[in-house]
């Protein structure tokens, strides 16, 4: 009896391995099997190449990135997808050893899956980004700190220093704790561990000594140039450039950001779930209180701090109050179970997680989903040999072409010869300073332009007195100095011209669609005077060969930013189908059933682009 002890004890975590692996095989099911929106395409790029992505820089996500892009026989934007989804599980896998070390296999599945398929976590878990690493590392740093083995304390100190290279979302629970056991052990006059711990936590951020290092070598992306100086890596490493987005919609803004956020966190099918975690905390409250204290200020801080930022892709920095919510779910199981012990309990937990399951399943089913590399490569296509394409799309959708673009060009080698220039970062130094080394032939073109709104724009990042109207002037004077070195070359096009682009639906007044001396040419616009017959007739052809996969349903009308992306490709293909009726004395002919095509391919659902199109076949329509 004594060895079969042993044995159950020793392997006791395999069940809760054996689920993980479960879970991973579900995200594995729904991963995208392509680079997609936001920063997957930047991130894919800085792993294969080691180079240096937006602030924070997350040094440890590139590092494992590029060990795993090694390995790795897969595509690199799969393999960079599944990678989230490893991490996204392996968090899982601790929240439920966490869970299970004071109750039960029950109420340790019940967390793991309510973490594990929480809409905000599965979301994450299936494309490229860093939160789910983050996830990962705060399960773990959890697991160890709410323990209560005293040598797991100083490993947490090293944890704490990993925590903060990938991610600053997890301070509010990092440093509670932190403090918390630097004040026992100097209340305990143990000042060995005192140097231990921080010895440990200083090591914990060596991977920052990798992008500096990286920096100075001037690899294919290095946003920030953290190379130029100690100041410009702080101002990396702590996101200045976002701290405009703090405090930006005053107090009445804050309470409504909460209030979306808490929608989020609580909202369809997980306020049921969510209800376990009250019982939790009141179950750590009388047996845990310290583990009751740590919990609360992690979801406390978690949502003051996420409250006073106001950026669109605002989801993902819940993950700390979700792991804390699913922790505190588990543990609200386990105590319920005990006081009230009815029959069929255990089933309808079970039942309370799997609907999730079932339910948020097609909404974060990406595997089909490939809009976001089909668009900006067919933009890329469209584009004539050693064009310009200065990127001014409306909002973050700049990011959602640029981000793609880079992994087109940088991985898959395609367009190299293609000059894409996002215009808003024109407005940061480094950016500047890098297309110049990129491309001697544009430093030469511009020298005159950019010697004085480098030194203003340097000026203005330093906190120094600066001339705003020069400094705009500059910036105007570079746009233009782009524009004429596109026209010297194979031309200059632009995502959009004005604001009026952006809108749900085309209007028929042509005028509305070529304002200008602009007119609409692919996915973009371009100089209509240098616009020859050859170029239109190239273009037609190119349009022959777009063809893009559906887009699911499900995630047209749950994802903000795949309904956002959708939107603006059909914009573009009915811009050019209004174009070619202009050309055709104002008249909607058969002719034009195949670009009507591309949108009902692309969204079946598609009202508009059906009933047009019937209108078409029935007989053809004058524009007036």
């Amino acid at each position: 009896m004594k060895i079969f002890n042993i044995i159950k004890n020793k392997y006791s975590f395999l069940p809760v391995v054996l689920t993980g692996l479960i879970i991973l095989f579900i995200y594995f099911l729904t991963t995208a099997r392509t680079v997609m929106f936001i920063d997957a395409g930047e991130l894919t790029v800085c792993g294969l190449t080691l180079s240096i992505p937006h602030p924070t820089g997350y040094p440890l996500y590139i590092l494992i990135s590029r060990f795993f892009q090694i390995l790795s026989p897969l595509n690199p934007a799969f393999t960079s997808n599944l990678l989230s989804a490893l991490f996204a599980s392996a968090g899982a896998v601790s929240i439920m050893l966490l869970v299970r070390k004071s109750t039960g296999y029950f109420p340790a599945f019940f967390a793991g899956l309510c973490f594990a398929f929480h809409p905000v976590v599965w979301d994450i878990a299936t494309e490229t980004e860093v939160y789910s690493l983050s996830a990962f590392l705060l399960g773990l740093f959890l697991l160890l700190a709410l323990s209560n083995h005293g040598k797991s304390f100083l490993i947490i100190f090293y944890l704490a220093g990993l925590l903060l290279t990938n991610h600053l979302l997890v301070i509010g629970a990092v440093f509670p704790i932190f403090i918390w056991k630097l004040w026992q052990y100097r209340k305990e006059g143990n000042r060995r561990n005192i140097i231990l711990a921080m010895a440990l936590f200083f090591l914990g951020l060596s991977p920052y000594l990798v992008i500096i290092i990286r920096s100075s070598l001037s690899p294919p992306l290095n946003w920030g140039g953290i190379n130029r100086g100690f100041n410009y890596f702080l101002w990396h490493v702590s996101g200045k450039q976002y701290h405009v987005w703090m405090f930006s919609d005053g107090l009445t803004g804050i309470f409504t950001n909460l209030k979306n956020l808490l929608s989020l966190l609580l909202g369809n099918l997980f306020l049921p779930l969510a209800l376990f975690s009250i019982f939790g905390f009141l179950n750590l409250y009388q047996n845990q209180r310290r583990n009751f204290v740590i919990l609360l200020i992690l979801i406390i801080f978690n949502l003051a701090y996420t409250s006073l930022y106001k950026i669109p892709d605002i989801a993902s920095y819940l993950i700390p109050s979700v792991v804390a919510l699913a922790v505190t779910s588990g543990y609200g199981v386990h105590w319920l179970g005990q006081k009230f012990s009815f029959r069929h309990f255990s089933w309808i937990c079970l039942s309370m997680v799997l609907i999730p399951l079932i339910f948020y399943f097609p909404r974060n089913d990406k595997h089909d989903f490939r809009l976001s590399y089909q668009y900006p490569k067919s933009i890329l296509s469209f584009l004539p040999e050693s064009s310009v394409y200065l990127v001014n799309a409306p909002g973050s959708m700049s990011w959602d072409e640029v981000s793609p673009m880079l992994y087109l060009q940088l991985v898959e080698n395609f367009r190299p010869d293609i000059l894409v220039i996002d215009k808003e970062l024109l407005r940061r130094s480094w950016y500047v300073q890098a297309l110049n080394r990129q491309n001697p032939e544009l430093a030469e073109f511009w020298a005159v332009e950019i010697a004085d709104y480098l030194g203003q724009l340097e000026a203005w990042e330093n906190n120094q007195p600066v001339d705003i109207n020069k400094l705009q002037a500059g910036f105007q004077n570079l746009i233009f100095s782009i524009i004429k070195y596109g026209q010297s070359r194979g031309g200059i096009f632009v995502s959009r011209p004005s604001s009026r682009m952006y809108t749900d639906y085309p209007d028929l007044d042509l005028a509305y669609w070529i304002p200008e001396n602009l007119i609409p040419y692919g996915f973009m616009f371009t100089d209509a005077v240098g616009l020859t017959p050859a170029d239109l007739n190239r273009e037609r052809e190119q349009w022959k060969k777009v063809n893009f996969d559906e887009v699911p349903a499900a995630l047209y009308h749950h994802h903000v930013r795949v309904k956002m992306v959708t939107d603006y490709v059909k914009q573009g293909v009915w811009r050019i189908v209004f174009r070619e009726a202009q050309y055709n004395q104002g008249i909607l002919d058969s002719s034009l059933i195949p670009l009507v095509d591309i949108i009902t391919g692309l969204e079946p659902r598609d009202s508009l682009a059906r009933n047009i199109k019937t209108r078409i076949q029935t007989h053809s329509i004058e524009i007036r």
